[in-house]
């Protein structure tokens, strides 16, 4: 348990040194980007009331999630109570790599679970602060924080903000992974597409597609690969030496494992065609998938995704962000879990939109705003 914990340490520790600006000695980013974004005071202020007072109920009462009881929570608790993980008669999921979750064994110290929620949250604005960065240095400081207020804008963002659980955390990872490489810092940016991966295992499509995609990987393959798989090899050896499979639960037994009975894999396949659209599991309805799932869970990166796809600075991130959603459609057949995708497009949209704009950049900023503050208020 120890060990795991400092492991999650680590990980944070330099997730947090690359948004200082990719480890490197220079100042502080996110206190840099506080300070460009002073300018839009405003517009954080009316985004924070509209999500704080309905998100509020929600972040002050008690964790209520059944993931989170199962195995977010769950698997570091188990890990306090017996100084070790439990292999045998385990739910599969413990199985799965957790390297964020074991960060969670902070909060269940202080006896208080509603601060796990707030791990994801911080791991979501070093990622924003990135972003913002990046949108700076290419001349749209408008951009740093009009990004962020489309991310929020995300329904989906927003509820992950109320519960323990690591999708928030991941997303985060992915987020500033993506832009690391894209800024070719490929060694902390594969880095941190590892620790998304390790973290929550279905946003790995994602993490490898993106690194595959990146031109800066592709010119140091070997480096930015051992940096992006060093997260996952304490877990794949620990689970090598318990069940004798380098890639358990991927191996051929996993279905056979300790405590996986007939019972268990009808139950898991009930419920993934319950919460998956029978459509996903063919080519031909993954398109309409896509768009339902966009259309009503997300329908602001529905709307911006033309702006992104319009700007030639943004075009080739935006078509390979969209061809990674399929990805994951076809691997997964749940299109919840293209929200990576989908919080790194609306950084693109928002850097389009003000290259768009011309000279009416600031008042399309401010119309920008309005928007996703409205929509911030109905999403929360």
């Amino acid at each position: 348990g120890g060990v795991l914990t400092a492991h999650a340490v680590l990980a944070g520790t330099v997730a947090l040194l690359a948004a200082s600006g990719g480890l490197r000695l220079r100042p502080f980013l996110l206190v840099r980007v506080m300070r460009g974004a002073a300018g839009a005071g405003p517009w954080w202020a009316a985004a924070g009331i509209a999500a704080t007072v309905s998100l509020w109920p929600l972040l002050v009462a008690p964790e209520s999630n059944t993931d989170c009881f199962i195995y977010h929570l769950g698997l570091p608790w188990h890990a306090l109570r017996l100084h070790k993980l439990p292999p045998d008669a385990a739910p599969w999921l413990f199985h799965v790599p957790a390297l964020f979750d074991f960060t969670q064994v902070i909060p269940l110290l202080l006896h208080d679970d509603r601060l796990a929620r707030w791990s994801g949250v911080g791991c979501l604005l070093a990622a924003q602060a990135l972003w913002a960065e990046r949108a700076r240095a290419r001349g749209r400081p408008r951009a740093a924080w009009l990004g962020a207020l489309f991310v929020l804008a995300l329904p989906p963002v927003l509820r992950v903000t109320t519960t323990a659980k690591c999708d928030l955390a991941a997303v985060a990872l992915f987020a500033a992974g993506a832009g690391l490489c894209a800024g070719r810092n490929v060694l902390v940016g594969g880095f941190l597409l590892g620790c998304c991966a390790a973290s929550k295992v279905v946003y790995a499509p994602l993490a490898a597609g993106w690194w595959l995609a990146s031109p800066a990987a592709a010119r140091r393959p070997v480096a930015s690969g051992a940096a992006a798989l060093l997260p996952l090899v304490g877990w794949w050896a620990s689970a090598w030496l318990l069940t004798g499979e380098p890639l358990h639960p991927g191996g051929p037994s996993s279905a056979y494992s300790p405590g996986w009975g007939e019972a268990n894999r009808s139950l898991l396949s009930l419920h993934a065609f319950l919460h998956t659209p029978a459509a996903a599991f063919s080519p031909i309805g993954l398109p309409g998938v896509w768009l339902a799932a966009l259309l009503r869970d997300a329908p602001l990166a529905l709307g911006t995704l033309p702006l992104a796809l319009a700007a030639r600075a943004t075009r080739r991130p935006a078509v390979v962000l969209v061809l990674l959603q399929f990805l994951v459609l076809t691997v997964t057949h749940n299109p919840r879990y293209v929200l990576p995708a989908l919080v790194c497009q609306q950084q693109l949209a928002a850097i389009a939109l003000l290259a768009l704009a011309g000279r009416k950049e600031r008042g399309l900023a401010r119309a920008g705003g309005a928007v996703a503050v409205i929509l911030i208020a109905l999403a929360a």
